[in-house]
C-alpha cells in the first residue's frame, strides 16, 4: 500500500509519501537551489545499526486549518514492538518544515 500527502503554506510545499515500508519527503520552495529537494527518507531510525522496517501505517491525520498546516502519521514496525508518531508542520514565512 502507498499513500501521499501534500501540505502547503504560501510558497512552501511539503510532499510526504508512504511507500517501500518507509516515509519519504520532498520540500519545494523558491529559495531552495533548483526549487526543491530530492525525495529523501523521513524518520529513518536504527536499531542495532540496522534501519527499522516500518510495516504498517496505522493513522494519518492532516489538519490544514489554522496558521500552520500539520500532518501526523503513526507507524508500527514488523515486530509490532516499535511505534513511531511523526509530526510534520509548516511555518509561515520560513523555508523549512
Amino acid at each position: 500500500m502507498s499513500a501521499a500527502w501534500h501540505l502547503q503554506f504560501a510558497d512552501l510545499v511539503c510532499h510526504i509519501a508512504w511507500r517501500d515500508e518507509g516515509l519519504w519527503w520532498q520540500i519545494s520552495h523558491p529559495q531552495l537551489p533548483g526549487g526543491q529537494t530530492t525525495w529523501s527518507p523521513l524518520a529513518t531510525l536504527l536499531v542495532a545499526h540496522k534501519p527499522v522496517q516500518w510495516s504498517t501505517l496505522i493513522t494519518a491525520e492532516q489538519n490544514e486549518e489554522g496558521a500552520a498546516p500539520q500532518l501526523t502519521l503513526t507507524l508500527v514496525d514488523s515486530s509490532a514492538r516499535l511505534q513511531l508518531v511523526q509530526h510534520v508542520e509548516l511555518f509561515a514565512g520560513h523555508a523549512f518544515v
